[in-house]
């Protein structure tokens, strides 16, 4: 079997949020393995040390455990745990111009931020997966071995938190907070940043035009995370029509980015990053990509 590979290193640190001394500050150097074929089997992010000055902790134990990240477009997200447990986000519906439903896709769990069609394509996945929807997914709730944490906030900064709702999920998974902020239109409140805590990696919907860029950095910050995937933004023709912001806007004032010209890749809690590291990913190209 053949694989092509590519080494990206990264050393600037992310220097628009470094507000107080609790943010992650220090210089982070990552060598991304790329994975290209086949898709169903990701590289690793791999953490190097090659000075005593490095961001990653030199006490952090060396885990076997590997969660593979793959984003599909828009807010559709897709974990495997190490344990094989398939968690599915915001999934597509069929018909979703510019994005095709991955085939024989299945899922254990499935969960659905809010009300928007396109995120609720739940029932192309297989495997008779449990499904956490809109409100209802609000508070503790288990499935498969996994404890999911979902909190009510709104699409908007003023709007009826009932017809206009919103969850933000969040949960452990492999060592990991994982944190996925749904259709989030404002900032967080004390208490919600409190209830949610310091995520590892955090799904942000950067495209979501009711969250300012300034809003953006702020949850960014209040949440302190290792690693932040943009999601939900104008990649694809007709994203525009759906209002969507481009990624350039919140990236062009961002340092420490790193592109994966692929759509996933795996990662491990003795991986993580110290400094906040921006990782785009590329979905699936089933259409022309957006020109910018």
């Amino acid at each position: 079997m053949l694989f092509n590979f590519l080494n990206i290193n990264c050393q600037t640190p992310l220097t628009t949020l470094q507000h107080n001394t609790t943010h992650r500050k220090s210089h982070t150097i990552l060598t991304l393995v790329l994975l290209f074929l086949p898709l169903q089997h990701f590289p690793t992010i791999h953490a190097q040390t090659p000075h005593p000055s490095t961001a990653f902790k030199k006490d952090r134990p060396i885990l076997k455990k590997r969660l593979q990240i793959e984003w599909y477009g828009r807010s559709f997200v897709y974990l495997t745990s190490s344990s094989g447990v398939r968690i599915a986000i915001n999934p597509f519906p069929p018909g979703t111009p510019g994005y095709q439903f991955p085939h024989g896709l299945a899922a254990d769990v499935v969960l659905i931020s809010d009300s928007n069609k396109v995120h609720d394509g739940a029932e192309l996945l297989s495997g008779n997966p449990l499904i956490f929807r809109g409100p209802v997914a609000v508070g503790t709730h288990r499935a498969s071995g996994i404890i999911f944490n979902g909190i009510a906030t709104r699409q908007q900064k003023s709007s009826n938190p009932h017809t206009d709702h919103n969850t933000i999920f969040f949960f452990t998974l492999d060592g990991m907070k994982i944190v996925h902020l749904g259709s989030l239109g404002h900032s967080l409140t004390p208490k919600e940043i409190s209830t949610i805590g310091r995520a590892d990696i955090l799904f942000v919907p950067i495209g979501n035009r009711k969250l300012s860029l300034e809003d953006i950095d702020k949850i960014i910050y209040d949440l302190d995370p290792a690693i932040v995937i943009p999601i939900e933004y104008a990649l694809r023709p007709h994203d525009q029509k759906s209002q969507l912001r481009p990624a350039a806007p919140f990236l062009k004032y961002e340092k420490n980015i790193v592109p994966i010209e692929e759509h996933g890749f795996l990662i491990g809690p003795d991986l993580l990053p110290d400094t906040t590291t921006i990782v785009t990913l590329i979905p699936p190209p089933h259409t022309e990509p957006l020109k910018p």
